[in-house]
């Protein structure tokens, strides 16, 4: 495959790696084709760590409050305009809505005297102190009728994978520094055409003799501090082959997909059991090789999502 980087060497012929994962870069939508490393993807040994996922939902614990509480009970048509009358913070808007609403009289007077409370309660009319002290000698407090509330999707799924590579000959030498630098490049940003200026609008004696004699060296063209944007680093798309089988496109996926990642950080450990090691025959290349990414994806996930098996 061209334009492939694979380690182990024989990835695609050594039965003992039947099972391999694909990382392949894509350049954000608002760049151009930019010069890159020459490689387009990585291929590398399905790691035991990388069968894992895992999907969370977020959930509020809240004070539904009394009108809270009487609006839960009500027709579901009538939430919208009840809504709108809460909104405008007006206990008279609030009153000429209830009078169509479709709830029963005892509803219909529970929100009357809790949206008169609570408007009062907001007012300042009753202190909070005394409120408490009030419920201590009584030895009551109001209910707060407690309920749960769904906030939202729990956040964005990240994965980890560690590789150790250990090359055995020169060509794996070379393609694991290639791989190192594949994610490296990848993940950093660029930087754009757009660049400061050099020069400074002070005028007079004094601004001239401040600089003469300490010139500033102008910032190397393409650095981070001569550009005054940089541009979005690529994302990546992940693919698991079990049997060397994409399941990219399978709904009947056995394990789970991957939508499109950042890559967030990338560990390399060059040490072999704790120490320093290295091939004689080559540049000091390190016998052992270790790295460990995460990713996160960009985009969360839904019930079509999971339909698509994800």
């Amino acid at each position: 495959m061209a334009n492939v980087l694979k380690y182990p060497f024989d990835l695609d012929t050594n039965t003992l790696y039947s099972h391999y994962i694909s990382f392949k870069n894509t350049v954000h939508q608002r760049q151009t084709t930019r010069r890159g490393l020459g490689a387009t993807s990585v291929h590398l040994y399905l790691p035991p760590d990388a069968l894992k996922t895992s999907y969370s939902q977020s959930y509020a614990d809240t004070d539904l409050g009394a009108v809270g509480n009487a609006i839960n009970q009500i027709d579901e048509r009538s939430v919208g305009a009840i809504g709108e009358a809460i909104s405008s913070g007006s206990v008279g808007r609030m009153l000429e809505v209830l009078k169509g609403v479709g709830a029963d009289d005892a509803t219909k007077t529970a929100l009357k005297n809790a949206a008169a409370r609570e408007a009062v309660g907001k007012a300042g009319a009753i202190n909070a102190g005394a409120t408490a002290a009030i419920q201590r000698r009584l030895g009551q407090i109001v209910n707060p009728f407690k309920a749960v509330i769904y906030s939202g999707p729990g956040g964005f799924r990240t994965f980890t994978f560690t590789f150790v590579m250990q090359p055995e000959n020169a060509n794996e030498v070379t393609t694991v520094k290639d791989i190192v630098r594949y994610f490296k490049f990848h993940m950093h940003p660029g930087v754009s055409d757009l660049e400061f200026s050099t020069q400074t609008n002070a005028v007079g004696a004094g601004a001239a003799a401040a600089s003469y004699g300490n010139p500033k060296p102008k910032p190397r063209p393409g650095s981070i501090t001569s550009s005054a944007m940089l541009t979005y680093p690529d994302t990546f798309m992940i693919s698991m082959f079990p049997n060397g089988k994409d399941q990219t496109n399978s709904r009947k996926n056995s394990l789970f997909k991957i939508k499109e990642c950042f890559l967030e950080s990338f560990n390399v450990d060059y040490s072999t059991s704790g120490g320093p090691a290295f091939f004689d025959d080559t540049d000091g290349s390190p016998v052992t090789t270790t790295v460990s990414m995460q990713f996160k994806e960009t985009e969360l996930l839904t019930r079509n999502s999971i339909s698509e098996g994800f």
